[in-house]
């Protein structure tokens, strides 16, 4: 999936913000830290399934690392997208990996 430097501002400011380190966020969300540290300096492409180990990692919602990642704008009191949200973190585990994937064909395109 395509990353703008946007995400890796994203991604070290949330860092920051949760006083970890890289290696700490490689610990909570299984992601290598060499790995992080290429996202952050906009070398590495990031898969769908990246995106919900940093999200858990980092605390926050898989749809708001998204958004970083594709530099849009996370509406949080839009309506549909909380009604959006909720249907999706009620899903089961294997729905989900699926929506992931249709999204990630989806933008490659």
């Amino acid at each position: 999936m395509f990353m703008s430097n946007v995400f890796g501002d994203y991604l070290t400011n949330m860092i920051e913000e949760r006083g970890l380190t890289i290696r700490e966020l490689s610990r909570r969300s299984g992601v290598d830290a060499s790995q992080i540290s290429r996202m952050i300096s906009s070398e590495r492409t990031i898969m769908p399934e990246t995106i919900v180990k940093l999200a858990r990692g980092l605390g926050r919602p898989a749809a708001e690392v998204f958004c970083a990642v594709v530099d849009i704008t996370l509406a949080e009191k839009d309506p549909q997208y909380l009604a959006l949200r909720g249907m999706f973190e009620a899903m089961d585990p294997k729905d989900r990996q699926t929506i992931l994937d249709m999204m990630q064909f989806l933008l490659s395109k």
